[in-house]
């Protein structure tokens, strides 16, 4: 069936051979899963490795991150986008580009830099009530594109 999982645990009686024959099987059987897609299920991943802002180095470990997430999500059809600059713009037209096929699950994967930005800035005259200003930045934990401009998980 997809999307389940069987776990396998050796008992004390079994040999060392048979072990390896039923873990060998499993992996056989998760590999002939690995080209089945399930529909409705989807993946965005972003992975941001290079930035050109001066204050955020290059990452190495993003690669292997969306590579093991690529085999995680494999009952998923999933989009891969490098070095996103503006990480809100690639989310709403991947969110567009689907909403037609009716996905039953999105999952969403960033890897990158990321920041909690505790500065708000405001305008004074941009108001909801008298005590509630609108906030003019991201704030909170950010994801950081790959020219530095922050995007709020929140």
């Amino acid at each position: 069936m997809a999307g389940e999982v069987n776990w396998y645990f050796p008992t004390k009686e079994e040999t060392q051979d048979e072990v390896l024959f039923k873990r060998n099987n499993s992996i056989r059987d998760s590999k002939r899963r690995k080209d089945m897609k399930i529909d409705g299920m989807y993946a965005l991943m972003i992975l941001n490795s290079d930035y050109s802002s001066t204050s955020h180095e290059f990452l190495h470990g993003v690669a292997a991150d969306g590579e093991f997430m690529k085999e995680m999500l494999q009952c998923s059809k999933v989009e891969v986008v490098k070095d996103a600059e503006d990480i809100e713009k690639v989310v709403k037209e991947y969110c567009e580009k689907i909403k037609s096929k009716k996905p039953k699950r999105l999952h969403f994967h960033y890897s990158g830099h990321g920041v909690d930005n505790a500065s708000v800035e405001i305008d004074p005259e941009q108001k909801i009530d008298e005590k509630t200003f609108v906030a003019l930045n991201p704030t909170g934990g950010c994801m950081i594109g790959s020219t530095g401009q922050l995007y709020s998980v929140h």
